[in-house]
Parts: C-alpha cells; structure tokens; sequence
C-alpha cells in the first residue's frame, strides 16, 4: 500500500493527488491520530515538526506514514511523542487564536508545499480518499 498522509488540511484533502485520512481538529489531533497509528506498527516518513511554522501559530498540519503496517518502530515514537509533548506545551501558552480567512488559506498553501515538496513530483493521483 502506498504511504498515507494524515491531514486536517482542506486544501491537502481535496488535492486529489495524495492518498490522505482526514482529521478533525488541530494540529495537536493530527499528531495523537499520528501516534496511533504509529502504536499499529505504521512508521512516520515526514517528521511530526517539519517546516519552520509551530504548531501553535498553523492550524493545519499534515504528516506522512508507511502505507503498511510491521512491527513498532520505537525512532517513530518517541519523534511523535516528543512533537506531542513539544506542542502541549506550546498550547498552554497561548490563548485561543482567530485567523481570517486569507490567513487559513495562506497557511492552507504552506502546509500543501511542504508536503507535496516532501514526496516529489510523481505522486499517484489514483488514490482515493483513506479511511
């Protein structure tokens, strides 16, 4: 099976180009849905923190794992765990955020580059939407 990425990101989720499972909620609900499936045996391709954008500041996040399933990967882990921990502690810190709409969408674009810059130009588009 192809890798899968895990998203809460519109733009990302109706590309059509990458096989995605869609997340409700944060950036933070992304990463836990992330550690999951990690737990299953899936191993993380794009790391839980890439880009210069914290997770508190983008709304969005997208994260890429294995399409199949082995054995658990502890380096995957303890990567997920730590972007978790890393996060908890930056919500604590920060009141609830509004974003207008032209910033949703900018951040939107941002988090679709760096994954679409993460897997390269030849990504199936024949993959449906992963649940």
């Amino acid at each position: 099976m192809q890798d899968v990425c895990l998203t809460n990101n519109p733009m990302v989720i109706s590309s059509g180009n990458l096989c995605v499972k869609k997340i409700e909620g944060d950036a933070l609900e992304v990463m836990k849905e992330v550690k999951r499936a990690v737990i299953m045996g899936y191993r993380l391709i794009s790391h839980p923190l890439t880009g210069s954008i914290r997770p508190d500041v983008s709304p969005y996040k997208s994260i890429i794992i294995s399409g199949n399933p082995k054995i658990l990967d502890i380096e995957s882990l303890q990567l997920i765990e730590n972007a978790i921990e890393y996060t908890q502690n930056l919500y604590k810190t920060v009141k609830e955020r509004k974003w207008d709409k032209d910033s949703l969408a900018d951040f939107q674009f941002i988090d679709f580059c760096l994954i679409n810059n993460l897997l390269g130009s030849d990504i199936s588009k024949e993959c449906r939407l992963w649940s």
